[in-house]
């Protein structure tokens, strides 16, 4: 028969083997009544500081940054492109429209909004409409245009999207 073996606090363990393999489900004691408490102290520290970091991300990088800038003009390029393409596929003319009170480009369904820290210019051609606080880049079922120049100013980053009025084709020039 085998000799029981103890434990380093002095308890023998069942049949001889180590404790802890006796097949059924070990018991850890809390050492103190407040050891649970710890748990929910940190949880609760974590999640308070995770609610000021939400309130405090924002302020971070308030404006319009140049990674943001250069999505802006990206969106707008790609909103006059659309609108041209949608000229020729449907086979009607088709406006992009800028609202200067609303500082949105616009046009059908889609929209572009301008930030209120970055400057914005809208030069259109001769034939462009034009009034009433709007202003319009016409695109032709041929794929031609009205014409426009289109710039975005924050600091001293200048993006400029061209619409080119013989094919309205539209780029984006940094500068000037």
């Amino acid at each position: 028969m085998g000799v029981p073996i103890r434990s380093p606090a002095g308890e023998a363990s069942a049949g001889g083997r180590p404790w802890g393999g006796g097949g059924g489900a070990s018991r850890v004691v809390a050492e103190s009544p407040q050891a649970g408490y710890v748990l929910i102290e940190a949880i609760a520290a974590l999640a308070i500081t995770l609610l000021l970091l939400s309130f405090a991300f924002p302020l971070v990088a308030p404006g319009t940054t140049p990674p943001r800038l250069l999505a802006l003009v990206a969106s707008s390029v790609s909103l006059l492109r659309d609108a041209r393409t949608a000229a020729i596929a449907g086979s009607r003319p088709v406006a992009a429209r800028f609202d200067t009170a609303r500082r949105r480009l616009s046009s059908g369904p889609n929209a572009v909004p301008i930030p209120a820290d970055v400057a914005f210019t809208l030069v259109a051609g001769g034939n462009c409409p034009a009034g009433g606080g709007t202003a319009e880049i016409l695109f032709r079922p041929d794929g031609s245009s009205c014409g426009a120049v289109l710039r975005f100013t924050k600091g001293v980053r200048v993006l400029r999207a061209r619409v080119n009025w013989a094919d309205g084709r539209v780029d984006v020039v940094e500068g000037g």
